[in-house]
């Protein structure tokens, strides 16, 4: 960062990884020079702090959608039965969400989703197999973040937006699997 007494002050943000090698100066709160899109980050250099879109935080979590620019959190619902439609506020088309399952421990068991046992090692290792898991619970109960949520939380849901449907299974510590 370079402070200055005659202008904005600037910051240099680099990235690096093995798809992308960038770097860039950024002039505090500038329209035009204060943001970039860096590989899938957006930088901004700002006085103000993010503001989230919407959504009051759930103890299950949230999921996010990002569709026509925009960014929309929706919690996952607690204390509900599953499937569950929820329409997305705020966007240019039609769009809705329908959770149809929510896994706390999701393991994959052949080519099935299932509710693991967290105190079970995964099928195929020793100590966990098919006739030691548990069918899904479709309720939800508890308020503490890591026993609501689980240790491998994972939802399928059908997305629809202006009369198109995708079947979706979306993973919490795996967003882009």
């Amino acid at each position: 960062m370079v402070p200055t007494e005659d202008g904005p002050s600037a910051l240099k943000v680099k990235i690096h990884n093995s798809f992308v090698d960038e770097s860039v100066w950024l002039w505090m709160d500038d329209a035009k020079m204060g943001a970039t899109q860096m590989g899938p980050a957006k930088v901004v250099f700002s006085h103000q702090k993010i503001q989230e879109t919407q959504g009051a935080e759930s103890p299950l979590g949230y999921l996010e959608l990002e569709l026509d620019g925009a960014t929309y959190r929706i919690p996952v619902p607690e204390n509900t039965k599953f499937p569950k439609t929820i329409s997305v506020e705020g966007t240019k088309t039609k769009t809705e969400i329908e959770i149809l399952n929510f896994y706390r421990n999701a393991a994959v068991s052949g080519t099935q989703l299932i509710e693991q046992d967290p105190l079970l090692s995964p099928p195929g290792l020793t100590g966990g197999s098919k006739s030691d898991q548990k069918p899904m619970d479709s309720r939800l109960r508890g308020n503490d973040n890591e026993q609501a949520a689980g240790k491998n939380p994972a939802l399928r849901l059908f997305l629809r937006v202006n009369g198109r449907e995708e079947l979706h299974t979306v993973f919490a510590k795996f967003p882009d699997f």
